[in-house]
């Protein structure tokens, strides 16, 4: 959860991490998780544009891996982004993206990371894109 303006008071057994219980209070620019493994809760700042962006028709990244991107990618154009191998999926792109194509956007993180790009069409099977060293 990530608050934007107004105040939330969250309250649970679980663990902050610094240990405590109880109830918290939310203020603005901060945001709350809580991992239901482990139990434990946290509370971090978060840069408010680049969360909202998508509110904008925006996809901004900075120093993301490209496979949360590629997953941006996929929910914006409505085609599945499969890296090569998982190593492609851990390189870290910084982008902003706005009013771009698919494939002005594939162009330009070929241009920064040095990858490539195909897209594979097979009769019976939706279009998809396939990121890769060659």
């Amino acid at each position: 959860m990530a608050l934007v303006e107004g105040s939330v008071r969250v309250s649970n057994s679980a663990k902050d991490s610094s240990g405590q219980t109880g109830e918290l209070l939310l203020q603005p620019g901060q945001s709350y998780t809580w991992n239901r493994k482990s139990g434990e809760a946290h509370v971090a700042g978060f840069d408010e544009k680049s969360l909202l962006a998508w509110l904008d028709g925006r996809m901004v990244f900075k120093s993301t891996p490209l496979s949360t991107v590629a997953r941006s990618i996929e929910r914006r154009f409505g085609i599945e982004v499969y890296m090569e191998n998982a190593d492609i999926g851990n390189a870290m792109l910084t982008a902003n993206f706005e009013k771009e194509s698919l494939e002005d956007i594939l162009q330009l993180i070929s241009i920064a990371t040095g990858l490539h790009y195909a897209y594979i069409r097979e009769p019976g099977h939706p279009e998809r894109v396939v990121i890769s060293r060659e």
